[in-house]
């Protein structure tokens, strides 16, 4: 899964990077209801702005499973944190964060893609609109995964029966 999150996260840096010779100055950065813009930025700010967020989602999607291990234990937030960030168990819990980050990760960037593909669309329509269909059902489908993946996440980091969190 972690080349699907490299994949994922690269055709998001050239979507974006190819924006700037596709879109106009001023482009429709927010839509309201019924898929009418009602938030404008510039072209160049759009991209910046992006690529940022995008560079920022890929460190935490992509590196959180070496983190869990390089940071205070306070700072991370796992059901049973006691159990799965003891000594024995951190090498098998930064598999297990890699096993739901990296997944849950592409999803991510899948539907940022979809996002900025109806935000490209909507910026060559006069005025611009959001194909709010296109978006709902994208944004339904990740929201449905979003839900599946959290039931995962909270059986993966049960205590396994008959083995007990140590002590405080």
């Amino acid at each position: 899964m972690r080349n699907a999150l490299i994949l994922a996260f690269v055709a998001n840096i050239i979507l974006t990077v190819a924006s700037l010779e596709i879109l106009p100055d001023r482009v429709a950065i927010h839509f309201g209801s019924g898929g009418r813009a009602d938030g404008w930025g510039s072209r160049d700010f759009h991209t910046l702005l992006t690529l940022i967020m995008h560079v920022f989602f890929f460190c935490v999607f992509y590196y959180a499973p070496r983190w869990v291990t390089a940071v205070p234990a306070s700072w991370v937030n796992i059901p049973n944190k006691r159990f799965w960030l003891s000594p024995a168990k951190k090498e098998h819990t930064k598999e297990k964060l890699a096993s739901l980050m990296w997944p849950f990760g592409t999803a991510f960037f899948l539907f940022f893609l979809v996002t900025g593909l109806l935000t490209l669309q909507a910026n060559h329509t006069d005025p611009p609109r959001l194909d709010e269909r296109s978006f709902l059902v994208a944004l339904a489908l990740f929201l449905v995964y979003t839900a599946i993946w959290v039931v995962a996440w909270i059986k993966e980091f049960k205590v396994p029966e008959g083995e007990r969190p140590p002590r405080a």
